[in-house]
């Protein structure tokens, strides 16, 4: 039985809401991509979504990968930081739209490839 309308809504907020979060908490890329990509294949093999697999995943590096950027934990963003003395809140701000633009990205190429 395929996924109707709503399990794939939830599906859908899954692959971004949880390697988000995780990219954020965490400040890695490893992190979400070792706690949350088993989740999402498993997720498609009981809905019978295999063939959907590349776009959940690309949807989820995108998401996982704009949490790891914004976090305020992100070592290297840490670093960068202190190395030109700039305050951590000012800088960050200024990574809020490039990290949106790159959570755009992904869903955009998500619709394209479903």
């Amino acid at each position: 039985m395929a996924a109707v309308g709503g399990e794939k809504a939830a599906l859908f907020a899954a692959a971004i809401l949880l390697p988000f979060l995780v990219g954020m908490v965490s400040g890695i890329n490893v992190a979400f991509v070792g706690a949350t990509f088993p989740l999402l294949l498993g997720l498609l093999d009981i809905m019978h979504l295999q063939h959907q697999s590349v776009a959940y995943l690309i949807l989820a590096t995108f998401s996982g990968f704009t949490g790891v950027m914004i976090s305020p934990i992100h070592i290297c963003f840490m670093l960068t930081c202190e190395h030109f003395a700039t305050d951590l809140f000012t800088t960050w701000k200024r990574l809020v739209l490039p990290s949106a633009g790159c959570a755009l990205t992904g869903i955009g190429l998500f619709f394209i490839l479903i």
